[in-house]
């Protein structure tokens, strides 16, 4: 199982580094950087995922359950072996039936903004 979940993970990054290569780039970056509009998209999607779900944040899973839906993404997946579904299986089985009620980052983090 291990060796399937490496091979699995490193098909993923491969692939996904592909497509982060093919991002154009430009040197020196311009002063104001946006979102793109494919980003927009997932977020967007993401946080009417989160009210659906009746969360008080956006998590990774609803960030990766939108992110599954993009082409680009789901070329990744295929690459791998894998289908949306299978990938929305493991992310729903993973959470269960909890809620986002925290931000888990205050966990980790430290605010800086707060003096």
């Amino acid at each position: 199982m291990y060796l399937l979940l490496h091979y699995l993970q490193n098909t993923v990054k491969r692939a996904l580094q592909k497509l982060i290569v093919r991002i154009p780039q430009q040197s020196p970056p311009p002063d104001d950087i946006t979102l793109s509009a494919a980003s927009l998209k997932v977020l967007k999607a993401a946080h009417q995922l989160q009210k659906t779900m009746h969360d008080s944040y956006i998590a990774q899973d609803h960030l990766l359950l939108c992110l599954i839906q993009d082409s680009s993404i789901s070329a990744v997946i295929k690459e791998a072996g894998m289908t949306e579904a299978s990938v929305k299986t493991a992310i729903e089985s993973s959470r269960g039936n909890r809620r986002v009620e925290r931000l888990v980052l205050v966990d980790f983090c430290t605010d800086r903004t707060v003096h």
